[in-house]
């Protein structure tokens, strides 16, 4: 039976592509004569072979294509185009550059988005040329961000139609060989029941509907009776098929497409492949051997590829080097070209490398060759590993124990506490006075609650709500006369920091049970050192409230009476009362908030004509001081809002008619507005424009003339400054964390007794200190007690003792060590990784090195690298905690999330004293838990995974925004290896971004709109309900999108560049999935920056805060240095000159390609006048 010939279908596609310009004629009419030739499954496979053979397309786009195409037309998985083996090709530059392909999609290839990046030396028309070929991911091509900056959605519409046909000539490709993929090839080894491969007519065997199917062959019932003639016809046609086939798979054996090539084979037909028997086999050996070592090739070089420290590359190149002896007999064979280009890659970054460490001096030409390790040394590192395994099982069996014992307990207790919820139901009062009645108990956890009322489920945790409503539910599950029972109540409410209650549970429990007084924390000494005010205190992360019941006449010790002020605490009354004339205030013990605060009253009694005042002020004790002054007269229903500077007031906004019954008041200020709501409605929203600088809180009254006011309640809160919680909670905190570990639930991880005195390194035996003279040990000496100090002066001098250490005895490993942690302190992490390889080489079993080397790498997402260091110290010592955390760090960023909790289990059962293991595994477990949301919606795509309790429209929204920013992105930096996709977490209220973030970091994130954590991976944000356009919501998207991206590909990223592209970023436009604009200016960092430039010290010098570490950037006046930052990458962007842009796109790839970020500074930046460039730079923010 002859082959059918090309379908109409094939004939247009062929036309629309000659039309477009993507084939020729001649080409088109070469294809449509090969698919007439070919019938069956093998079509798509010598079209393919042809294609790539002739250069109408790249091997690139190809696989690209048929990795792309993984459905077929009836909607189901192709399975032939998944067994297709196209294998990447290898990577051309160095191992920091690495070869990526553009989706080959109409917007992201050129034909409707923004220009991408065009590798060095590539064409600059005729579409996107990444699809096509390599290209040098870690580029930053200015050129082509400028020509974005300059799109918008007019424009898009106004493309000459040169780059449509482009695009649709893309599409018409994919349609191609999607169509070509959808054909299915015959079972392997089966009989076919059509056409053979070489197009001869195999015939069933079988009647009715499987005769049916066969083109016509065998209508009628029953087998087809052949003759000799029809024979040996057959014959002739199987060889001729057996050559056409063989003559392809040559063809795709010399491009290196051997999986395609076997898949070829193995299609052939029963009468081909008995006609060239041997030939095939012979065949099939040959293709099966070179993909073996095609797959081994590929696997070695990137693996050498990862390989960073000096002496470990060198290692990698002697084994590739020989790898390639063992087969030097495939000389020819498109892998081992692909070999000897990367041999010569790697040879020459290692040339490179050790030239820079001879430069740098870290490498000492008098370093000795390592000594021979004693045997006894041997032998004691021997027996120590063997009991640390023994430990570690021990510690393993009583883990498992201890959790199934208290599993059974907990799940007890809350079947206990349900069941009272259904006895007497609870009638309880919410967040916003929200009332919930005949409320049952569904669930808690350690996070929170669940209630349910008619069928709805309301969930809180516990600080979200009122400590009373908080206690009463824990209380449900808790029986009177047990006294574990009341040892977990006493440690819950510890954690609330509910000093009092904690303190009567844990005193029931003991009088029920002396023998658990050893787990009982001091409560007392805890109040104590928490005891900064006297009213009650809450504080979560960086936000702080204090709360005035004035029940306590001692709570008038906290409130200062201003001149003209008199009154006091009424105890008896539960109210504070300020009289005067005029306006007299009552002023609260300052507090470093900083950024918000709010105070809250409940109104008392008034006296006729007076109103009550709620007032903040800002510049304290300044010239500039500024104090914005809420009253509120309830008996007259008015209330205005009055800003009061320099001894006058002027009323800022004025409201009658708000009734007679306001009780509950707010005053709220920021830098850009203050607010203020009456009885939960907002009264007055004013914008300002004030930096801000210590600030006070007061209450109090005015009036004409004697008045006073009661309040019954006062409730302050705010964000406060990192250092005055440290100087003010130190502590305290230390006392808590201690307090929590004696009482931990699980009493494997109990900390009991004090820390145990630190242990020599492994390197400071006889055997360590043998390499170091005795000045070098006395440098030493010093340099342990400078970095202990921990401040950046004493780490400075402490490196430099380390420096003196080493220049006599460069083989001194704990000295190197050492120095290794100052460098990683100071902010020089890759320094440190340097350092510890040279410790490791100097000291055999250095299982402290080991450990700390696989955290870094773990940091750095070099997991494979990290992994080895953290087995290896393990493997000398199984019970080292440190390690077992390093390790827990590798599995989690792997994506082994259970294993990763296995291990700190194990770390903190080792160490149960170290709170930042305890920490870490507190935090993982949540993470591992992910949000307490009732209702999620998730969202996968190929680089994100989009959690949100909000909606499935939304999620699929932002998950289509963030592909969108991201491949904007990876047109101008280039595209990170790393496969793992991303998790972004938005939230659907405030409260639930920060406990999560509470829950996962330690900390409520209280200034911030969302963030990046690279330690998780986790992008989180939450929609602000104030941003009705969700414009901030997106800025806020793309700004910590552009973290998690740049993070895969420059970690080290200098701060200022690294925040000031996230911000400038941050104001792309996005439509439809593709970035349509960008570089506008943000009204918020043009108000700090103002603000900064009004100042009469002006901006940090560019080279100062170019150079400054992540730790430095964000002290002092932090707003003030993102407005900066961002402001200097629109200037290098947008408003320097070409000179001086070049420059900085030098810069930008220095860093990209992984070079220092003062060696990347000055090697970018020599002989640039600042002066003027800071002149320059202030004429472009004029003109915003």
């Amino acid at each position: 039976m002859e082959p059918p010939g090309p379908s109409n279908e094939e004939r247009r596609l062929a036309e629309l592509l000659v039309e477009s310009g993507a084939l020729t004629g001649e080409a088109a009419r070469d294809c449509l004569d090969l698919l007439g030739r070919l019938r069956g499954a093998g079509r798509r496979v010598h079209l393919a072979a042809f294609l790539v053979e002739r250069e109408l397309v790249s091997p690139e786009l190809l696989r690209s294509l048929g990795a792309g195409r993984q459905l077929g037309p009836s909607g189901e998985r192709d399975d032939e185009t998944a067994r297709v083996d196209v294998r990447p090709r290898p990577r051309r530059r160095r191992s920091s550059a690495r070869a990526s392909l553009a989706p080959v999609d109409p917007e992201a290839s050129g034909g409707g988005g923004e220009r991408p990046a065009l590798p060095a030396g590539g064409a600059a028309s005729g579409g996107d040329s990444s699809v096509l070929g390599e290209v040098e991911t870690r580029r930053f091509d200015l050129d082509a961000l400028a020509a974005a900056s300059a799109v918008s959605a007019e424009e898009g519409a106004q493309r000459p139609l040169g780059p449509l046909l482009g695009g649709l000539a893309t599409v018409l490709l994919v349609g191609l060989f999607g169509w070509l993929a959808s054909i299915q090839p015959p079972p392997r080894g089966a009989r076919a029941s059509g056409a053979g491969e070489g197009g001869s007519a195999v015939p069933s065997s079988a009647g009715g509907a499987n005769a049916a199917a066969n083109d016509g062959e065998g209508i009628g019932g029953g087998p087809v009776a052949r003759g000799a003639e029809a024979d040996d016809a057959g014959r002739g046609e199987a060889e001729s098929a057996l050559g056409e086939v063989v003559a392809a798979v040559e063809r795709l054996e010399a491009a290196g497409e051997y999986s395609s090539a076997i898949e070829l084979l193995a299609g052939l037909s029963p009468q081909a492949r008995e006609a060239g028997r041997d030939r095939v086999a012979a065949l099939e050996a040959r293709l099966a051997r070179l993909r073996s070592f095609a797959e081994e090739t590929q696997r070695r070089i990137e693996a050498a590829r990862g390989l960073r420290h000096t002496k470990e590359l060198e290692e990698g190149v002697r084994a590739l080097e020989a790898f390639r002896a063992e087969h030097a007999s495939l000389v020819d064979a498109p892998p081992m070209r692909m070999l000897d280009e990367a041999l010569r890659d790697l040879r020459a970054r290692l040339a490179e490398q050790q030239s820079q460490v001879r430069l740098d001096g870290e490498e000492d030409p008098k370093a000795a060759s390592l000594r021979p390790e004693p045997p006894e040394r041997v032998a004691s590192f021997a027996r120590l590993a063997e009991r640390g395994r023994r430990r570690v099982e021990e510690l393993r069996r009583a883990i498992a124990a201890e959790e199934a014992r208290l599993a059974r307990l907990e799940g007890e207790e809350l079947r206990r506490a349900r069941a009272a919820s259904r006895r007497s139901p609870l009638d309880v009062e919410l967040l916003g006075g929200f009332a919930v009645r005949g409320a049952i108990l569904r669930n808690w956890t350690e996070r929170g609650f669940t209630l349910e009322a008619e069928g709805r489920a309301y969930t809180y945790a516990w600080s979200a709500v009122e400590p009373e409503l908080a206690l009463r539910v824990r209380r449900l599950g808790v029986r009177g006369e047990v006294a574990e029972d009341h040892l977990r109540l006493g440690r819950w409410c510890l954690e609330q920091r509910l000093f009092d209650e904690a303190r009567a549970a844990f005193g029931r429990a003991v009088a029920l049970d002396p023998r658990l007084r050893d787990q009982v924390p001091d409560i007392s000494g805890l109040a104590r050192s928490a005891r900064l005010f006297a009213g009650r205190v809450r504080r979560e992360g960086a936000l702080l409230s204090v709360r005035y019941d004035f029940r306590d006449t001692g709570e008038g010790a906290d409130w200062e009476l201003m001149p003209r002020a008199g009154g006091g605490v009424n105890p008896a009354a539960g109210r504070f009362v300020v009289r005067g004339t005029g306006i007299a205030l009552a002023t609260l013990r300052e507090v470093g908030f900083v950024g918000r605060v709010q105070i809250e009253a409940a109104l008392g009694p008034l006296r006729s004509g007076s109103s009550a005042v709620l007032g903040i002020s800002l510049g304290v004790a300044g010239r500039a001081e500024v104090r914005y002054l809420a009253a509120v007269d309830p008996t007259r229903g008015e209330a205005l809002l009055a800003e009061h500077q320099r001894g006058e007031v002027r009323v800022l906004e004025r409201r009658k008619g708000l009734g007679r019954r306001a009780k509950r008041v707010v005053l709220d200020l920021t830098p850009e507005r203050v607010a203020v709501k009456i009885d939960r409605r907002v009264v007055f929203r004013v914008a300002v424009d004030r930096s801000w600088e210590r600030s006070r809180i007061h209450v109090g009254v005015a009036a004409d003339g004697p008045g006073s006011a009661a309040f019954e309640r006062v409730v302050v809160r705010g964000r406060v400054r990192r250092e005055w919680l440290r100087k003010a909670f130190g502590a305290f905190d230390a006392r808590l964390r201690a307090a929590l570990a004696a009482s931990e639930r699980n009493r494997v991880f109990a900390r009991t007794g004090a820390e145990p005195p630190a242990e020599p390194l492994s390197a400071e035996d006889d055997y360590g200190l043998a390499a170091a003279d005795r000045d070098s040990r006395a440098a030493y000496t010093l340099g342990c007690l400078k970095a202990t100090r921990g401040t950046p002066l004493a780490l400075l001098s402490a490196l430099e003792a380390f420096d003196e250490a080493l220049k006599a005895s460069p083989n001194f490993a704990a000295a190197r060590y050492r120095r290794a942690l100052v460098l990683e302190a100071l902010g020089r992490p890759q320094k440190a990784l340097e350092e510890l390889g040279r410790a490791i080489a100097s000291c055999p079993r250095f299982y402290e090195a080991y450990a700390e080397r696989a955290r870094l790498l773990a940091r750095r997402e070099r997991l494979p690298e990290a992994r080895a260091a953290a087995e290896a110290a393990l493997g000398h010592r199984p019970d080292y905690a440190p390690a077992r955390s390093a390790k827990a760090l590798v599995l989690f960023l792997a994506g082994d999330q259970r294993g990763a909790l296995a291990e700190l289990d194990l770390a903190l059962a080792l160490a149960p004293w170290d709170d930042a293991i305890r920490s870490f595994r507190r935090n993982v477990r949540h993470v591992v838990r992910g949000p307490p949301w009732e209702r999620s919606f998730e969202r996968a795509t190929e680089h994100y995974v989009v959690r949100t309790d909000i909606s499935a429209e939304r999620c699929a929204e932002y998950a289509r925004e963030l592909e969108g920013i991201r491949s904007f992105y990876v047109r101008q930096f280039g595209a990170s290896a790393d496969p793992r996709r991303a998790v972004v977490l938005i939230f659907d209220t405030e409260e639930g971004f920060r406990s999560y973030a509470e829950l996962t970091t330690d900390d409520r994130v209280e200034s911030l709109l969302g963030y990046y954590l690279p330690r998780y991976r986790q992008l989180l944000l939450y929609e602000d309900r104030n941003d009705a356009t969700r414009t901030e919501t997106r800025r806020v998207l793309y700004h910590e999108a552009f973290h998690q991206f740049i993070d895969g590909l420059a970690p080290d990223l200098p701060a200022w560049l690294d925040e000031g592209f996230a911000d400038y970023y941050s104001a792309c436009r996005v439509e439809a999935g593709r970035v349509v604009g960008v570089g506008s200016v943000l009204p918020a960092r043009l108000r700090d920056l103002r603000r900064l430039l009004r100042r009469g010290g002006g901006p940090v010098p560019f080279p100062r805060l170019m150079l400054q570490s992540s730790a430095e950037f964000p002290q002092g006046a932090a707003s003030a240095k993102y407005a900066q930052a961002w402001s200097m990458v629109h200037f290098f962007l947008h408003g320097a000159k070409p000179a001086l842009r070049r420059r900085f796109g030098d810069y930008v790839a220095r860093l990209l390609a992984g070079q220092d970020a003062r060696k990347a500074f000055e090697g970018s930046w020599e002989g640039v006048n600042w002066e003027a460039v800071q002149g320059q730079w202030r004429r472009h923010v004029d003109g915003f």
